[in-house]
């Protein structure tokens, strides 16, 4: 019997739609338009960051909770 050779899910993906399902690194910066009509970063990296993680930590707890109530 022959085993086919090993491929990536990813690859796979990429061949059939054209696109990666990975993660793509992004910048999460917000940018604010200034008086004279050029962008400046509107707050800090790290406060930034903090945001995100609670948002996360908040949908981790909603979905944990949605999966409890219809696993009941």
């Amino acid at each position: 019997m022959k085993v086919p050779q090993a491929e990536l899910m990813s690859d796979v993906l990429k061949r059939l739609t054209g696109e990666s399902a990975l993660p793509v690194y992004c910048s999460i910066e917000k940018f604010k338009r200034g008086r004279e009509g050029l962008y400046f970063v509107a707050e800090d990296f790290n406060e930034t960051v903090k945001k995100r993680e609670l948002v996360n930590a908040k949908e981790r707890q909603r979905i944990r909770n949605l999966n409890t109530m219809f696993a009941g």
